[in-house]
């Protein structure tokens, strides 16, 4: 008894229609699957802009108060080393630049709170720290949302199928808000 083999394809021709149906499939997935991969990137770039522009919103406004007690110290004849720092702010400076400018600015704004506490042109300038603390309160939220999709963005890049996407599009992996430091709850 020996087994007779049965050809796969009947002929010749339905041979290349079949291989070429299966070619059609793979490409059709292929696709698809660049299509979702830039989808995917795409919408959680978007998140990743709303959420940047919000935190942006939220220390200019914090480096617009600071420039205030700034000019306080100047009135009162005082030094004022928040001046400097206030004047690198860029808007348009990437989140890394902002990072250590924004780590600078505390820095100066702790120095001044202690140098000039107890003294009266700390009363002048109380009311521009609890707006101060108030928008570093209101700024946790931003960055917190900003890092997440940050992470979730370069997770997604890095994986199998999505880094060929990112590399195609020239998509790099994005820097993290590095900030933490500086949000202590006070001015």
């Amino acid at each position: 008894m020996s087994a007779e083999k049965k050809p796969m394809f009947k002929d010749a021709k339905s041979a290349v229609i079949s291989i070429a149906a299966i070619i059609l499939v793979i490409a059709l997935g292929i696709v698809g699957i660049d299509r979702n991969n830039v989808n995917r990137l795409t919408k959680t770039g978007k998140k990743i802009t709303t959420c940047k522009e919000a935190a942006y919103t939220l220390i200019e406004e914090r480096f617009e108060l600071s420039s205030m007690v700034g000019r306080i110290l100047v009135e009162e004849g005082l030094d004022d080393p928040i001046g400097p720092v206030v004047r690198q702010w860029d808007s348009e400076a990437d989140v890394e630049a902002v990072s250590h400018l924004y780590i600078s600015l505390d820095q100066e704004l702790d120095g001044v709170l202690k140098r000039y506490y107890g003294q009266a042109v700390y009363l002048r300038m109380v009311p521009y720290f609890e707006e101060i603390y108030r928008v570093e309160l209101s700024l946790t939220t931003p960055v917190e949302e900003y890092n997440g999709q940050v992470d979730t963005y370069n997770a997604m890049r890095a994986s199998f199928p999505a880094s060929l996407t990112a590399r195609r599009l020239e998509r790099g992996a994005l820097p993290r808000f590095s900030i933490a430091s500086a949000l202590k709850g006070r001015p």
